[in-house]
């Protein structure tokens, strides 16, 4: 699968599940900063969000925000550096999806 599509799904998915979200945890109270705008749909290039180099291979944040039906709902892409983890298993009060495409 290439990676454009991978990334078209994966948004996709996540868009779809973040709809059947049972809990979520309360975003901390910033006052600097008011209320962000809803997000809507929208298509996001594979080369439209920002590189950031990470210790473990880099990070792309695609969305950051509240929808019509959920409070906070975000998407990144993370590429791994050859032989790392991204991390220990852990639990969440609210949904994760992770596709793995190699």
């Amino acid at each position: 699968m290439k990676l454009r599509h991978f990334l078209h799904l994966f948004c996709a998915v996540t868009a779809a599940l973040a709809s059947m979200l049972p809990a979520q945890t309360p975003r901390p109270a910033n006052p600097s900063r008011g209320p962000a705008a809803p997000l809507v749909s929208d298509v996001f290039a594979w080369d439209q969000p920002t590189v950031t180099p990470t210790a473990k291979g880099v990070r792309r944040d695609v969305f950051d925000g509240p929808t019509a039906t959920v409070e906070t709902m975000h998407c990144y892409i993370t590429a791994l550096n050859p032989g790392e983890k991204s991390g220990k298993p852990s639990k969440h009060l609210q949904e994760e999806v992770i596709i793995v495409a190699l």
